[in-house]
C-alpha cells in the first residue's frame, strides 16, 4: 500500500514543479522585457468573466436572463498597461476566431519593429487559446513580422497570470455600481479603474473578427507527423501526431517557416517535436484580410429565451438609457443560438 502513496506523491511534486515553471517564466521574460534597449516583449492575455447587463437592485433580476458582455484583455509585461477588446454576445462569440484576431490587431499596432521575440502566455482553455488555429496563426504572424515568438501553457489549474490582476482592479471599480444599463458604462468604469489610466478599451462589432478556422483548414495540414517519424525505419506505434493538447510550449521561428517546434513542458530539452504544418515545405500562408476570411457576415442572434426576459427588464430601465435596449430588443433571434453555455467564464 506504501508504493501507491509513494508515486503519488513523487507525481505530485512533479507537478507542482512543472506549474511552477510557468509563473517563473512569466516573471524572467517580465524583468528582461523592461531592461533598457531590450527587444524581447511579453504579453499576456485572457477573458475576464462575463459581465450582465443589465445590474440592477431588484430581486426579480435573480430570475432573468441578461445580456453578457465579453472582456478580452491583452496585458503588455513591458509597460503594464492592458488594452480590453469589448463587446456583448450579439456582437462576436468567444472562440478562437476571437482570440486570434484580437491578438493579431493588438501585436501589429503595439509591437515594436525592432522587437527580436514575443513571449506569450495564456490559458490553457481549448476552445480559446490551446488550439490548432491559435498555433497555425502563430506560425504565419511570426514569418509576416519576421519575429521570433513563444507562447507557453500552464498545467492545469495553475493557470493565474498578469490578466487577473487586471481583472481584479476592474472588479473593484465595478462592485461599487448598483446600476449598469449599458455596454459603454463598462468601458467608462475600465477607463476609470486605475489612477495612472492604465487600461484602453477597444469595442467590437462582428466585422472586426477574422474566420482564422476556415482559413487554417485551406492553408494547413490537419495532423501531421513529427519530423523525426516519417520513414520506415519508425515503428507505427511510435509515430507522434500533431496534438496540440499534449504540449505546453511552442516556439516560431521566422527563418523555419511553416514549422514549430513543440516541447512538452516549459525550457524542456529532451523529447521535443518537429513539426511541418503548412502544406507546401517552406512556406507559410500570409495573415488573411477581414474581407477574405470575415467570421461574420451580420450580427449574432441573441437566443428568444433571453430576449424575452430582457423585454420583461426593460420596465426597470431609466429614459436615459431605454435607447440601448431598444437597439438590443431590435437585434436578430434564434431559438438555437447559445444560450449562457459560458456564463461561469
Amino acid at each position: 500500500m506504501k508504493m501507491p502513496k509513494k508515486v503519488t506523491s513523487a507525481e505530485l511534486i512533479i507537478h507542482k514543479r512543472r506549474a511552477s515553471k510557468f509563473f517563473s517564466k512569466a516573471k524572467e521574460i517580465t524583468e528582461k522585457c523592461q531592461e533598457d534597449g531590450s527587444t524581447i516583449m511579453g504579453l499576456s492575455f485572457d477573458y475576464m468573466q462575463n459581465l450582465p447587463l443589465p445590474v440592477l437592485p431588484v430581486q426579480e433580476v435573480f430570475y432573468f436572463r441578461q445580456l453578457w458582455v465579453y472582456e478580452f484583455c491583452v496585458h503588455n509585461m513591458k509597460t503594464a498597461k492592458a488594452t480590453f477588446y469589448s463587446y456583448h454576445e450579439g456582437q462576436a462569440l468567444k472562440g478562437p476566431n476571437e482570440v486570434t484576431s484580437f491578438l493579431n490587431d493588438y501585436i501589429r499596432a503595439n509591437v515594436p519593429k525592432e522587437t527580436t521575440e514575443l513571449h506569450l502566455f495564456c490559458d490553457g482553455c481549448p476552445g480559446q487559446n490551446k488550439n490548432s488555429t491559435m498555433i497555425k496563426f502563430l506560425l504565419s504572424l511570426s514569418v509576416s513580422l519576421n519575429l521570433k515568438i513563444k507562447i507557453y501553457f500552464p498545467q492545469r489549474g495553475h493557470s493565474f497570470n498578469d490578466c487577473d490582476r487586471d481583472f481584479a482592479t476592474v472588479k473593484r471599480k465595478i462592485k461599487r455600481e448598483d446600476r449598469l444599463f449599458t455596454h459603454q458604462q463598462y468601458v467608462d468604469l475600465i477607463l476609470s479603474s486605475t489612477a495612472n489610466k492604465k487600461f484602453n478599451v477597444k469595442t467590437i462589432t462582428y466585422s472586426d473578427v477574422i474566420d482564422f478556422k476556415s482559413w487554417c483548414k485551406v492553408n494547413f495540414k490537419a495532423k501531421p507527423l513529427s519530423e523525426r517519424c516519417y520513414g520506415k525505419k519508425v515503428d507505427k506505434k511510435d509515430k507522434v501526431s500533431f496534438q496540440v493538447s499534449t504540449f505546453f510550449e511552442f516556439i516560431f521561428d521566422p527563418i523555419k517557416p511553416g514549422e514549430v517546434l513543440c516541447r512538452p513542458f516549459i525550457d524542456n530539452e529532451i523529447n521535443n517535436e518537429t513539426f511541418i504544418l503548412s502544406k507546401t515545405k517552406g512556406c507559410c500562408a500570409s495573415i488573411p484580410t477581414i474581407e477574405a476570411f470575415p467570421s461574420y457576415s451580420s450580427k449574432l442572434p441573441i437566443n428568444i429565451l433571453k430576449m424575452n426576459d430582457l423585454q420583461k427588464l426593460k420596465q426597470y430601465i431609466p429614459d436615459d438609457y431605454i435607447h440601448f435596449y431598444e437597439s438590443i430588443l431590435q437585434w436578430p433571434t434564434d431559438v438555437s443560438a447559445q444560450l449562457d453555455v459560458e456564463e461561469e467564464f
